[in-house]
């Protein structure tokens, strides 16, 4: 009987570990398709030094869409590796929560094509703020559904550790909200946003740190 109940138990999770290794490769591809949408010079360019300065000039647009992309993406897979370090097994409605933020993650380079082919296009804006904002929320599902009584998680973590990322896991679609709003203004207000996602971070674990040792002052050493 006893050996029913382990064999039971081992085909209701799934394995974590090929959960993981497909999350870092949709990672990884995605960041490297961003470099592609780099226009190279001209092979025919005379490379002077004015020709050069216009060619760099003439990207910017493209490299700061690529950086805003770019650190969207980074922050995902770190939101992934935080959840993941306290998730101790998987089941079926985990993994498919993974699957679907996946393949909105996966779209990212798509719409940083499209922001860099239509520059300043308020479709192209709000598109690529959706999906910023249905990844981010899946995330916050998925993490949610994980620690609810202890489904997937360590039993030893915390409330304030699930609380902490599920609120760093809501900042991306916060930003994704106001990023909206901004596009109707113009291309800065909505790109802005999205820029000042580390620096939201920062700051909110930061005074949730500082919050967290006003609450236990015996802690501190």
């Amino acid at each position: 009987m006893p050996n029913e109940q382990k064999e039971t138990q081992a085909t209701s999770f799934i394995s974590l570990s090929r959960l993981h290794t497909l999350t870092d490769c949709v990672f990884a591809l995605c960041l490297v398709l961003l470099v592609i949408f780099i226009d190279r010079p001209m092979e025919d360019m005379n490379p002077t030094e004015e020709n050069i300065r216009n060619y760099l000039f003439g990207q910017l647009d493209t490299v700061l869409a690529y950086l805003i992309t770019f650190i969207n993406i980074s922050f995902y897979w770190y939101f992934s590796y935080s959840q993941g370090r306290y998730m101790r097994r998987s089941d079926g409605v985990h993994v498919w929560l993974t699957i679907i933020t996946l393949m909105f993650i996966g779209l990212l380079p798509y719409s940083n094509a499209m922001d860099v082919t239509f520059t300043g296009s308020l479709t192209v804006h709000i598109f690529y703020s959706c999906i910023v904002f249905l990844v981010g929320l899946f995330f916050c599902v998925d993490w949610l559904y994980a620690t609810r009584n202890d489904r997937l998680v360590d039993r030893s973590i915390g409330e304030a550790t699930v609380e902490r990322l599920v609120v760093e896991s809501l900042i991306q679609p916060i930003a994704a909200i106001a990023s909206i709003g901004g596009a109707f203004i113009g291309t800065f207000w909505w790109e802005l946003p999205l820029m000042l996602v580390p620096v939201a971070v920062l700051l909110v674990s930061r005074f949730r740190e500082k919050g967290g040792r006003k609450a236990n002052p015996d802690s501190i050493p």
